[in-house]
């Protein structure tokens, strides 16, 4: 009952990748589905939770508040899946945020950037230097994106248990060395790599609900006792009080404890104007 996450750069077939590794292991496929179903969960738009995960943050079309409720919404949903295991994931950024959990497996599929823009020139129909300009361009405005979001590097191979360079190996190659890593005992789910895994969802489900409140809120949930860390500037009981009330409303929850700090610089920088 193990999950592998797979990321990939654009043009690459990362996602035809995935869908081989979940056929070859009987595990279920995840993707874009999960923007549909957690609008649905919680009564948003489905076309804003897309836009959240894949439009540029240089089109300023969504503030960063919004975008960050958007992927927290998302990140509850998907987490529900990946309790469950037996699972494939691809597109949702997961590698991002689930590097506590052992029997996950993390894969980043790389490639050389002449390979892309042939890709791109056949799927899109352009010439040379426009797939040449689109991909550099996606490369870019994806650095920024996890950069601001997750404060990563997601070039950087920590970030992974295996990095595949398909300049050096076929994809049907690099399909059965997945699907073998992911069989091996060390991906098998053991009851803590369990507990954490169900310890992370409830951390995503009381993030969504409270989000809106505080976005910068810190959660740690284990076991049913969530601990909410949060800087504010102004009206920190009534705002405590609100983000303990509202986690409280998540199913699996038994204690909440709210810790909220002063933001003393930030106090005295409104008193100055």
């Amino acid at each position: 009952m193990s999950v592998v996450i797979i990321s990939a750069v654009p043009y690459l077939g990362g996602d035809e990748i995935a869908e081989r590794v979940a056929e070859g292991l009987s595990y279920r496929m995840v993707g874009g589905e999960v923007v549909e179903t957690a609008a649905r969960e919680r009564g948003m738009s489905p076309e804003k939770l897309a836009k959240a995960v894949h439009e540029p943050l240089a089109w300023r079309t969504m503030s960063s508040r919004d975008r960050v409720i958007c992927l927290a919404a998302i990140e509850a949903t998907l987490w529900d899946i990946l309790v469950e295991g037996k699972c494939v994931c691809y597109g949702l950024a997961a590698h991002l945020y689930v590097e506590r959990v052992s029997h996950i497996l993390r894969v980043r599929v790389d490639g050389p950037l002449e390979q892309r823009i042939a890709a791109a020139m056949k799927q899109e129909g352009l010439s040379e230097s426009k797939a040449r300009k689109l991909v550099l361009g996606l490369d870019k405005q994806r650095k920024r994106w996890v950069k601001a979001l997750y404060k990563v590097d997601e070039s950087d191979p920590e970030l992974f248990d295996m990095v595949i360079d398909l300049e050096n190996e076929k994809p049907d190659a690099a399909t059965a060395r997945i699907v073998e890593l992911a069989k091996q005992r060390r991906y098998r789910p053991m009851s803590y790599s369990r507990k954490l895994a169900r310890d992370c969802a409830l951390t995503a489900k009381v993030r969504a609900e409270v989000v809106a409140i505080e976005p910068g809120a810190q959660i740690r949930a284990e076991e049913g006792r969530v601990h909410i860390d949060v800087t504010m500037v102004s009206g920190g009981d009534n705002k405590a009080a609100l983000l303990e009330e509202r986690a409280r409303t998540v199913a699996g929850v038994t204690e909440v404890e709210v810790s909220a700090v002063d933001d003393v610089i930030a106090r005295a920088a409104l008193s100055m104007r």
